[in-house]
């Protein structure tokens, strides 16, 4: 169907009212974290994690040259012992006691033979004694010298012990592990809290949540174990690094936000000048018009674009009260009601375009026995088409009333719609004719119109026009008429190029010839019916095609 033959109404939206501020900022602070306080804090976790694991590098560093200087010592008091157990070995008896005494580190010196009876000491509790730890005494009697940790009988004490065999003797020292340990018990104080003890293969000597690096000692029972708690290297990869982030993300919202907040309230401006427009607008104000602010940026263009919308809008307004005058002005050339005239079953039919033209059809009733009949077009489009229109309808109505013949009629009429218009350019295209129901005659006369058609009862077709020219070219002094008779049954059909030139999708014509096809194959119609089913054709060949002229149809038929 043609489109543009449906009215459509569009309710009016509802409007509310919002905050612009509001929304405007909510969208600042989702974009403030998402772009900058998330990557900040996806970047200070990376800072942390990278931090942590250099700090825990440098503690496993750390516990490595405190391992290696643990070593150190030990070899270094290894090799003092046995320089100070050759020196007492060589000394008498007599001598031993007080060269003992001279080396104030010791807490033990002890002989003993290859059976491990303790066969000297300057503890006399355990000369005699045989149950001073004889299983290392073996080892040592198999290996020479060795090293190793106990509980010393005389003064109670965990101690470490230096063995050596010299031919068939095995000659110890001690020393207090406590006061041995002193100086690492200083590392604690010196970067990381890292701790060295002397435990046993077997022994794991690990706490939880401990890190422990062990070391084999040389010529010893035991190993030498640095140990760190985990806790206290998270405490120091930690030390003022968040107090630090702390008051780096403080200063960020403090003067960020700030800024932030002064740039909302800013940005905003435009956007509630914008808005207040809108509202004008929308309250049917439209002398507001949207001023450029110089922080306005993207909503500048948007506020021009809506400047020149409303411009359009108003112009589209203005063009709509003129096309609504224009259809006004239209159904004001149409009879608002066909009259029964005697012998004739009349039919018509208007449908409008999109634009407001100059089409009309008119039938007019002179007397008793005449009916003037008009069918027109305007050469122009919009309402002073419509008025051109309505002045031809007038003065044809005018002339017709004074008795006057056809040929008068049009002639009067042109002249007087020329000397009207004057150098307008403006016609009208007409086709007049007038019916007399006592003689059956028909005069007519064709104004550079479409030639009427005319079918006999047979199906026989015949056109009917005249040499003529539109109304409002020149002034004329003579018009050709013609006369038909019309016999009972015949069909007489008018029309205006908006049923030939209708378009389909392809841009192809309806035609004159697929108009005269379907006059054959409906003559049998009333006018009326026969009208409807050739819109209905028509609309159904054009498809969703916009029309682009009036579709204007009179048709009647003889009894």
């Amino acid at each position: 169907m043609i489109n543009l033959r449906k009215s459509q109404r569009s309710e009016k939206p509802i409007f509310e009212s919002r905050s612009v501020y509001g929304s405007l900022a909510r969208r600042v602070a989702l974009v403030f974290l998402v772009l900058v306080i998330l990557p900040l804090l996806l970047y200070v976790g990376f800072l942390w994690h990278r931090d942590s694991k250099i700090k825990m590098d440098a503690a496993l560093s750390d516990m490595r040259l405190v391992g290696k200087f643990s070593e150190a010592f030990l070899d270094q008091w290894y090799d003092e012992s046995l320089v100070q157990l050759n020196a007492l070995s060589m000394v008498s008896e007599e001598d031993r006691e007080l060269s003992a005494n001279l080396m104030q580190n010791l807490s033990t010196i002890l002989v003993f033979n290859l059976q491990g009876e303790c066969i000297h000491s300057n503890r006399k509790e355990l000369i005699g004694r045989r149950d001073f730890h004889p299983e290392i005494l073996q080892k040592t009697a198999n290996l020479k010298a060795f090293l190793f940790i106990g509980k010393n009988p005389a003064t109670n004490q965990e101690e470490l012990f230096l063995f050596e065999r010299k031919e068939s003797e095995i000659w110890g020292l001690s020393v207090d592990l406590e006061k041995w340990m002193r100086p690492f018990s200083h590392l604690k104080n010196v970067g990381f809290p890292i701790t060295v003890h002397f435990v046993l293969p077997q022994d794991e000597g690990k706490k939880e949540n401990e890190i422990v690096l062990k070391l084999p000692a040389a010529n010893a029972t035991f190993d030498i174990q640095v140990s760190l708690a985990e806790k206290e290297i998270k405490k120091y990869a930690g030390g003022g690094f968040f107090s630090h982030v702390f008051v780096f993300l403080a200063l960020i919202i403090c003067i960020g936000g700030i800024g932030a907040i002064w740039l909302i309230t800013r940005i905003a401006r435009p956007f509630r000048k914008l808005y207040q427009v809108m509202e004008e607008v929308r309250n049917e104000n439209y002398e507001q018009k949207y001023e450029k602010d110089r922080f306005g940026f993207e909503i500048n263009a948007l506020g021009e674009n809506f400047n020149q919308m409303l411009e359009t809008l108003l112009h589209n307004m203005e063009t709509a009260k003129e096309l609504e005058i224009g259809r006004k002005v239209q159904n004001q050339l149409l009879p608002e009601k066909i009259h029964e005239f005697p012998g004739l079953t009349l039919g018509k039919a208007f449908v409008p375009a999109k634009e407001v033209a100059g089409d009309f059809y008119d039938l007019f009733v002179r007397g008793e026995n005449e009916l003037l009949l008009a069918i027109a077009d305007g050469s122009d489009k919009g309402i002073s088409a419509c008025l051109y229109s309505l002045m031809v309808r007038s003065m044809l109505r005018s002339h017709a009333t004074a008795d006057e013949g056809l040929e008068d009629i049009v002639r009067r009429t042109n002249n007087l719609f020329c000397r009207d218009t004057g150098d307008t350019g403006n016609f009208v295209t007409a086709w007049v004719g007038i019916y007399r129901s006592d003689s059956h005659t028909l005069q007519y006369t064709s104004c550079g119109h479409l030639p009427a058609v005319y079918l006999d009862p047979e199906g026989k077709l015949q056109e009917l026009s005249t040499e003529g020219i539109a109304f409002g070219v020149i002034e004329i002094d003579q018009v050709q008429v013609k006369s038909i008779s019309l016999s009972p049954g015949c069909l007489l059909f008018l029309y205006s190029d908006g049923v030939t030139e209708a378009q389909n999708e392809k841009g192809e014509l309806f035609g004159k010839s697929r108009l005269l096809e379907f006059l054959i194959s409906h003559r049998s119609l009333e006018p009326q019916m026969l009208i409807d089913r050739l819109i209905a054709t028509v609309d159904q060949f054009a498809g969703d095609s916009i029309a682009r002229d009036d579709l204007t149809v009179l048709c009647f038929k003889v009894h």
